[in-house]
């Protein structure tokens, strides 16, 4: 497993991942607080939702529902890293994903303070949120929306990136030249956070699958795939520590991007390089 701020790959991928500016760079950990931002408070709204519908048409929460299919899940190229092997075939049942990730506004509204590290962006991702924040920003939701809301799992964050049976490289395309139309990585995002859908959106109308912030989702990390699980909505156990990572960020390569790297942390980790984004457990 690619462990984001791990020693032990320090030295491998020293020579073909050059240190991000402000994004967390292989050799370090991903953490990064900043001790002298503030907090911002819960901006001022003309009254707090009461019912479950408000609060829905409040949050604006959209999801995109995804086909039951087919996929080759990891990769086995000359990019690929050990814990994306070995290439296998997965069936996934239907499911909802957001379109975007969280953002700002969004959090604020649930949580009350903006953590970010990029804030007064109420349309970008909010960031440096831990698994566990993830999970606590879940369980308000749901409790005041009415939707059971939760991280997509990997192999359901992949599918959705590539486009199904479509497995492109990055979310929207395979070319390299064409990756900065669909995505904000090292190369163009100037080292920051940028609104969401500002890009092209992938086959599916997902926004910002491929950059902008990585994105927690709900599996434990093995240290590679575990060939035991079921071929059928797979799911490392979310008893494992570190959590999977997936997407890419502001900060990093082309290649730390791809729809099939794998990323960990700790799920008490936070960075400005990432976020998350929802699921849904039974899709109305």
């Amino acid at each position: 497993m690619f462990t984001v701020g791990a020693v032990s790959l320090a030295l491998a991928l020293s020579s073909v991942l050059p240190a991000p500016v402000g994004c967390a760079s292989p050799e370090r950990a991903v953490v990064q607080e900043d001790a002298n931002r503030q907090k911002q408070p819960a901006p001022a709204t003309s009254g707090t939702p009461r019912t479950a519908e408000e609060w829905r048409r409040t949050l604006g929460l959209k999801f995109v529902r995804i086909p039951a299919g087919e996929f080759e899940m990891g990769a086995a190229d000359s990019e690929a890293f050990d814990n994306e092997k070995p290439v296998h075939r997965v069936r996934v049942a239907k499911f909802q994903i957001g379109k975007t990730e969280v953002t700002q506004a969004q959090w604020v509204a649930v949580m009350g303070a903006n953590p970010s590290r990029f804030p007064g962006c109420n349309d970008c991702p909010v960031e440096k949120v831990s698994w566990d924040d993830a999970q606590e920003f879940i369980r308000k939701a749901s409790a005041l929306t009415g939707l059971s809301l939760r991280l997509p799992t990997e192999a359901e964050w992949e599918y959705a990136a590539r486009g199904g049976a479509r497995q492109q490289k990055w979310a929207g395309t395979d070319s390299a030249a064409d990756l900065g139309n669909f995505a904000w990585i090292d190369l163009n995002s100037e080292g920051r956070t940028h609104p969401v859908c500002r890009k092209k959106p992938n086959v599916f109308g997902l926004c910002d699958m491929t950059g902008n912030v990585f994105e927690w989702v709900q599996d434990g990390a093995a240290k590679g795939y575990d060939a035991t699980l079921p071929v059928e909505n797979p799911a490392d156990p979310a008893t494992l520590s570190p959590r999977i990572l997936r997407g890419g960020c502001w900060g990093y390569t082309a290649r730390l991007a791809r729809n099939a790297f794998r990323g960990s942390n700790a799920p008490s980790s936070k960075s400005g390089s990432i976020g998350f984004r929802l699921s849904i457990v039974s899709p109305p």
